[in-house]
């Protein structure tokens, strides 16, 4: 009860002193500072503040002399006008402390669409009782809504962003306030009270404003919008009592001149001040992210580093200090080479390149030398930025492999042990296996039989898969010669069909030759070729729905001939095609899952293909089919 009773009594003081210049007969006045008061309590104190509003305006409507019924419909618009104003505010989401830009916009349209029906509910109650004729009507509204729309705007920023932060603000420039005061009273009085009658002093006026933005820029808000305040109750004294600029004959003219001026004083003081206040919100949130990035840069693991186009060190963490051995002052002062064997050119020259291309490099291996002279195994990624100054530099991080490359190369010792071991020993049971599943022995039981096939069917399994690990450890080691030679590519893809037919036999599968090229030659190991071959043919056999078909073309592409195997399987989902070629890659769905497989082949195949010349590929439709492909370099036949 305490705040509508504090809110009636401040809206009847200001608005008693407000129709002390009237304009209008006695209830229309050029500015009606209550309106800005009612806004401003009810975003500050919420809906509640309503019935302070009602009980204000209309009892000064009855100090003026107002009828009770006159009183009574007056106040019903005083105070929808407001509730609506902050209605439409709080909807569009404002801030009261007008710290953005759009705060200033949604501010002034709704104070201006509130104010249209405060307007509108006092001029018709005037009609009503005869105090405002039908031809006045118009006049009576435009100036009872400028009236309320200037007395919201410059009275509710003042309220809403007067708090305990602002006085703070204000009571740190103590002598600059007295300044501000003592240079603008003479201001004031040479733009306002002096009776000039003419227009040419109406410039003066607006020496107001860089007062404005002084008060805006080094008092916040609070002591902006109080200028803007002052300035204007005296700007529309001297109007109405016949001095100042504003004041001519033409009543239209006088009044536009004046709301203009209070308009700018606003619009001057809540823009500077919330483009200060967006400005600092950026400007903190700059220094929260810098100081998270700062920590991540000091506290990561990882070695990061600037260097510029020439590979001069700028700058660096902790991390990648560690990693070289050297200081900070001897990391800057050091050459490029010092770090990077000279081995690495080529291939620093190739990342390079590509870095000015993509806009990044890596992930790349190769070792920095330490500078205890030991030699450090490192993966880097890095990407291009431009500087202020327009010069390119590069980030990179770089990460120790050490630990890393000691497991691979213990898996790979193990996997290879372990193949050579098995290998020997594994031969001999798979061909007695299949001497006696060939009938070797006649007097095998019948039962026993399932049983030495399922036993030799596995064993070829196990001979597979040592191969294929045998295979990729050459590979790995730089081990796997090629014997390339210019051969007809179309027997060795005929071969290859012969040689897995059985195999698509025993899944109900057969194997389509659709287009073929006989005179196309090729520089490739016929060997390694059938097992590139045979490694697409027989994927697309198992994933293949049984009855089905697995087509193979081959036919150029420009100066390269392209072997195709198409089959109508499920296709390849999405989350595996970007490692389907790597390692140990299988699908990982449980129907896929079934197939079996070791996940080698197509790595195998994708290092023999590259190592023939050639690239591997594939295109894939869910659902449809999926096509592999090796495309190899054509062998150009000499003139005759």
């Amino acid at each position: 009860m305490t705040k509508p009773l504090l809110l009636a009594l401040a809206y009847i003081a200001t608005g008693w002193l407000g129709l002390k210049i009237p304009y209008v007969g006695s209830h229309i006045t050029l500015v009606w500072f209550p309106t800005g008061i009612a806004v401003a309590a009810l975003l500050r104190l919420g809906w509640r503040s309503w019935p302070g509003i009602y009980v204000g305006a209309f009892i000064v409507n009855l100090l003026i002399g107002s009828s009770w019924l006159l009183a009574a419909g007056i106040a019903v618009g005083n105070t929808l006008g407001p509730i609506l104003t902050v209605a439409w505010l709080k909807r569009a989401g404002f801030h009261q402390a007008f710290d953005r830009q759009r705060d200033v916009g949604s501010f002034i349209l709704a104070a201006s669409l509130g104010m249209m029906v405060s307007a509108l509910g006092g001029v018709a109650n005037l009609h009503l009782a005869g105090l405002v004729p039908l031809e006045s009507a118009g006049t009576a509204w435009l100036i009872w809504w400028m009236g309320d729309t200037v007395g919201v705007l410059l009275v509710a920023p003042l309220l809403l962003s007067f708090t305990r932060k602002n006085a703070e603000q204000l009571s740190r420039h103590r002598r600059e306030p007295l300044l501000w005061a003592l240079v603008s009273g003479p201001v004031v009085w040479l733009a306002f009270l002096p009776n000039f009658g003419q227009n040419d002093h109406l410039p003066l006026a607006f020496l107001t404003l860089p007062l404005l933005a002084w008060a805006a820029l080094r008092f916040g808000n609070a002591g902006g919008t109080f200028a803007g305040l002052g300035f204007s109750i005296v700007a529309a004294w001297g109007t109405a009592t016949g001095h100042g600029p504003f004041y001519m004959l033409d009543t239209h003219i006088s009044l536009a001149l004046l709301w203009s001026y209070m308009a700018a004083t606003v619009l001057t003081v809540l823009l500077i001040t919330a483009l200060l206040a967006e400005r600092k919100q950026v400007e903190e949130t700059l220094r929260e992210s810098e100081e998270k990035l700062r920590g991540l840069y000091e506290l990561s693991p990882l070695g990061i580093a600037l260097t510029d186009m020439q590979g001069r060190y700028l700058e660096f963490n902790e991390a990648f200090q560690r990693i070289c051995g050297y200081s900070d002052q001897e990391l800057k002062a050091l050459d490029y080479w010092t770090l990077t064997p000279r081995e690495y050119e080529t291939r620093e020259a190739e990342q390079l390149e590509r870095l000015k291309q993509t806009g990044r490099y890596g992930p790349y291996e190769k070792e920095y030398v330490r500078k205890d002279g030991s030699r450090v195994p490192l993966q880097l990624n890095g990407m291009l930025v431009t500087g202020p100054d327009g010069a390119q530099y590069i980030w990179s991080i770089v990460e120790e492999i050490s630990e890393r490359k000691r497991i691979e190369r213990m898996k790979n010792e193990f996997v290879s042990t372990v193949s050579h071991e098995l290998r020997t020993p594994l031969t001999s049971i798979a061909g007695a296996l299949g001497l006696l599943n060939g009938g070797a022995l006649s007097d095998i039981p019948e039962p026993a039989k399932p049983l030495l096939d399922i036993a030799y069917k596995n064993s070829q399994r196990l001979i597979l898969l040592i191969n294929d690990l045998l295979d990729m450890d050459k590979i790995l080691a730089g081990k796997l010669t090629l014997d390339l030679q210019a051969q007809v590519l179309m027997p060795i893809v005929e071969q290859a069909l012969e040689a897995n037919r059985s195999y698509g036999d025993s899944l109900g599968v057969h194997f389509v030759l659709t287009q073929r090229d006989d005179d196309v030659e090729v520089r490739v190991d016929s060997q390694r070729m059938m097992q590139v071959l045979a490694n697409f043919l027989s994927n697309a056999a198992k994933f293949s729905p049984k009855g089905g078909a697995v087509e193979v073309a081959v036919r150029k592409v420009g100066g390269r001939v392209r072997v195709e195997v198409t089959d109508r399987g499920p296709g390849i989902p999405d989350a595996f095609r970007q490692s389907i070629f790597q390692k140990f890659s299988q699908a990982d769905s449980s129907d896929t899952r079934q197939k079996g497989g070791t996940g080698l082949g197509l790595a195998i195949t994708k290092e023999l293909v590259e190592r023939m010349h050639g690239q591997v590929g594939y295109e894939s439709e869910i659902g449809k089919e999926t096509i592999f492909f090796a495309e190899l370099p054509v062998v150009e036949k000499a003139a005759v």
